[in-house]
């Protein structure tokens, strides 16, 4: 994501972090720790079992920035399943995005509106599959479509673009 892996490094952290998803039983992306601690590791009761919250947690919000880094590394398969997975989850609790999951269940864990999550996720969309980089002096747009059909609407307005 943030540019500092080469090809091969990318390669390892994609499969590592796709294995660690299937083995914590999560649907989606975004696992916080793997393996996660032992339980009673950490004495602070949100994170004292295993799975729970930065200890073994599934977070929506870093699920979106795994997405993007996997749509810019060459990984777009990987990352329209995961984008699948999400949209497939939260389509069954529309309004209601979780902080942070417990990936075994699924179970939705802290705030319920967490804008954190939609807006990397959006960016996965926006940056990630359009691959529409947007700076104050340059555009650039490499989609990442896969022959999907879709279409982005961009426009400017009085503040600069949107």
């Amino acid at each position: 994501y943030a540019g500092l892996t080469d090809d091969n490094q990318n390669r390892l952290i994609m499969a590592a972090l796709e294995r660690a998803r299937i083995r914590s039983g999560s649907s989606k992306p975004g696992l916080s720790l793997d393996p996660p601690y032992h339980e009673a590791f950490f004495k602070h009761h949100l994170q004292y079992e295993s799975g729970r919250y930065q200890n073994g947690g599934q977070w929506d919000w870093w699920g979106g920035v795994q997405m993007t880094a996997e749509f810019e590394a060459g990984f777009s398969t990987l990352a329209w399943q995961h984008l699948d997975a999400v949209g497939r989850e939260w389509a069954t609790h529309p309004n209601d995005i979780a902080e942070w999951q417990v990936p075994s269940t699924m179970s939705m864990q802290g705030s319920h509106q967490y804008t954190g999550a939609a807006g990397t996720t959006a960016e996965a969309i926006v940056r990630g599959a359009f691959g529409v980089d947007l700076t104050a002096t340059s555009f650039r747009l490499q989609p990442r479509l896969g022959g999907r059909s879709a279409h982005l609407r961009a426009s400017e307005g009085p503040q600069g673009p949107t």
